[in-house]
């Protein structure tokens, strides 16, 4: 009523996230744990077995070395969740109890991101892992250390992930390309964040439909080196419109 706050809800889309761990599949959606199916069809996929793994995360990747990590969850030990907090069990591990709490004897560990509000999405790279908060890129990377596993170099900021869903690495190219939460279609080559012209631009934003940044989904043609975005219009508020480009002859459709 007047002068009262409104209640809280959140309308955004429940998308779901899906990685290989080997012949499993992980999966998990918005803020809830990891599940894992192990390739057995008469079996349904359930809930990591492991006690000390993480209850609530935002979104999960396996790094080229494999360790799971969770992108977004609680911290280690006190399960304390914080939505720019990364944490990775045991490299190898991750569903037997004790493979998320780091010890002098395993590579269990976390951190914490500093740019952003949260963590948006994950992908793994040759030699290291993209993570998008909503206003920054950052690296994840392998350091060999037994003390010190990851470190997390700030990549670039004014260019984080405008859903979960609005990235695409583009095959061998060693790119990556995203939707930019500043509405700017972005490229990583392996260093500092750029810019993608693209003469489209306001026909995307103009037709896009308010508040479903979340369905915005990118793939890849990789037969004609193309970076495909569908997206809701404001007409269907479904993915009934695209734009696409052409990163090895630089035009747009």
């Amino acid at each position: 009523s007047y002068s009262l706050p409104s209640g809280e809800t959140d309308l955004r889309l429940r998308s779901w996230v899906f990685t290989n761990f080997g012949e499993d599949l992980i999966m998990n959606y918005r803020e809830s744990p990891l599940y894992r199916w192990q390739d057995a069809f008469s079996q349904r996929a359930a809930v990591n077995a492991a006690t000390d793994a993480p209850a609530k995360t935002l979104s999960h990747v396996v790094t080229p070395e494999r360790f799971l990590v969770c992108l977004g969850t609680e911290d280690q030990p006190t399960s304390t969740y914080d939505p720019l907090q990364i944490a990775w069990a045991d490299q190898e591990s991750g569903f037997t109890t004790n493979d998320w709490t780091p010890t002098a004897t395993n590579t269990a560990g976390d951190l914490r991101l500093a740019e952003g509000s949260r963590i948006i999405a994950g992908c793994p790279m040759p030699f290291v892992t993209l993570g998008w908060t909503d206003t920054a890129l950052y690296t994840l990377q392998y350091l060999r250390d037994t003390t010190y596993i990851f470190g997390a170099p700030l990549a670039g900021t004014n260019c984080g992930l405008i859903g979960p869903k609005a990235w695409a690495r583009a095959g061998d190219s060693g790119q990556v390309f995203w939707l930019s939460s500043t509405r700017e279609f972005m490229v990583w080559r392996g260093a500092t964040p750029l810019t993608v012209q693209c003469p489209v631009r306001d026909f995307f934003f103009d037709n896009l439909a308010p508040r479903q940044e979340d369905m915005i989904y990118a793939g890849v043609n990789e037969k004609f080196n193309e970076v495909w975005w569908f997206y809701p219009d404001t007409e269907n508020n479904e993915n009934a419109r695209y734009v696409a480009y052409n990163y090895s002859e630089g035009h747009w459709t």
